[in-house]
C-alpha cells in the first residue's frame, strides 16, 4: 500500500477544525460546570435526553462561533481596519453618496488649531515632524487610492468640503495621495479618509487609555444613593480640529477638475482613518476637560465611589 502524504492546506483544515471541536467541548464542559454536573457538591446524574439535546444544539452554536472567531482573527492578521471596512464597501455596495454624507458646517470645520489644544509634551511633538514620522530606511509601498463613491458624486462630494473648509485645492501633488470611502451612520453615511499610505509614514501612535464598560460595575454606590447616567456625542469633533500645515500634505487626494484644470484636495482638518486620530482627540477631549474645571478627583477611576458626580471622556462622548 503507497501511503499519501497529506498537504499542507489539509493537514492546517485538520488542525483547525481539531481546534474547534476542542473549544466547543471546553465551553460545553465550563457550562455543565455552572449547571452542577461536575464539580464538588454538583449532580453526577446523566443527562436526560432534553439536556442531551440543548447541549448538542449548544456544541453546535459553540463550533459557529469558534469557526467564525478563528475566521476574524485570520482575517484581521493579514488586512487591518481599512482592508476590511473596504471589502465590506465592495462587497455590499455601500458606496458614498454625496446626498447622505453627514459633513458640518462650515463654521465648525476646523474652528480651532488641533496643537493648541494639546498639552505642551504632546503639542511640540505635534509640531515637529522629526518626532512622528516613521524613518524605516526603506521605500514605502503605496497602494492605488481608492474611491469608494458613487459614480459622478467624488466631484460633488470634494466641491463640497472645500466650501466647508475641510480641504483645500492646490496645483501641487501632495507628499501622500489617500482614497475615501464611508461607514453607515443610522440613515446618514461617515466620511472617512482611506489614510493606509498616510498612516505607512507614521511611527505607531501611543495608547489612549480609553475607558471601558468595566468602570460602571466598578463604582461603588452607597445604599441611600440613587445612580444615574447620561451621555453626549460632541458634534462633529474631528473635524472641528485643524490639522498642522505639515500634516496636511500627507492627506492628499484624489484630483478633481475645475475651470483651472485638474487640482488635487488636501485635508486640513483631523480626518477618520488618521492613525493618530483616536489618541489626539481623546487627549484634547481630556485637556479641555481640565481647562473646564473638571480634574482628575472627577474622573471616574476603577473603584470609584459615587458621590455627586463622576465623568468619563471616551474619544468624542462624555458621560
Amino acid at each position: 500500500m503507497i501511503k499519501v502524504r497529506k498537504g499542507g492546506r489539509v493537514r492546517q483544515r485538520q488542525r483547525k477544525k481539531a481546534l474547534i471541536q476542542k473549544l466547543s467541548h471546553d465551553m460545553i464542559g465550563a457550562l455543565n460546570f455552572l449547571y452542577g454536573v461536575e464539580g464538588q457538591g454538583g449532580s453526577q446524574d446523566s443527562p436526560n435526553r432534553l439536556h442531551q439535546s440543548a447541549l448538542h444544539y449548544l456544541l453546535v452554536l459553540g463550533e459557529e462561533v469558534c469557526r467564525r472567531g478563528l475566521a476574524r482573527q485570520e482575517a484581521t492578521s493579514v488586512m487591518n481596519h481599512s482592508d476590511m471596512y473596504l471589502q465590506g464597501v465592495q462587497e455590499e455596495g455601500l458606496w458614498l453618496d454625496v446626498n447622505k454624507v453627514s459633513l458640518p458646517l462650515s463654521e465648525v470645520a476646523g474652528s480651532v488649531e488641533m496643537t493648541s489644544l494639546l498639552l505642551e509634551a504632546m503639542k511640540a511633538m505635534y509640531e515637529d515632524s522629526r518626532t512622528i514620522v516613521a524613518e524605516t530606511g526603506k521605500p514605502i509601498e503605496l497602494r492605488k487610492p481608492f474611491k469608494g463613491v458613487k459614480s459622478g458624486h467624488y466631484e460633488a462630494l470634494i466641491h463640497g468640503l472645500e466650501r466647508n473648509g475641510m480641504v483645500r485645492l492646490q496645483q501641487e501633488k501632495p507628499r501622500v495621495m489617500n482614497g475615501v470611502f464611508d461607514v453607515p451612520k443610522q440613515d446618514k453615511q461617515r466620511l472617512i479618509i482611506d489614510a493606509r499610505n498616510a498612516n505607512a509614514h507614521f511611527i505607531k501612535p501611543g495608547d489612549p487609555n480609553l475607558p471601558n464598560p468595566w468602570l460602571f460595575p466598578g463604582l461603588m454606590v452607597p445604599e441611600d444613593v440613587g445612580l444615574c447616567f447620561a451621555k453626549l456625542d460632541m458634534d462633529n469633533f474631528y473635524h472641528r480640529l485643524k490639522l498642522p500645515v505639515w500634516v496636511r500634505e500627507y492627506f492628499g487626494l484624489p484630483p478633481v477638475k475645475t475651470e483651472a484644470g485638474y487640482l488635487y484636495p488636501v485635508v486640513q482638518t483631523v480626518p477618520m482613518g488618521w492613525s493618530h486620530s483616536v489618541v489626539v482627540a481623546q487627549a484634547i477631549h481630556e485637556e479641555v476637560s481640565r481647562r473646564c474645571g473638571i480634574g482628575e478627583e472627577l474622573s471616574m477611576p476603577m473603584g470609584a465611589t459615587v458621590g455627586n458626580y463622576r465623568y468619563g471622556a471616551y474619544i468624542d462622548d462624555y458621560f
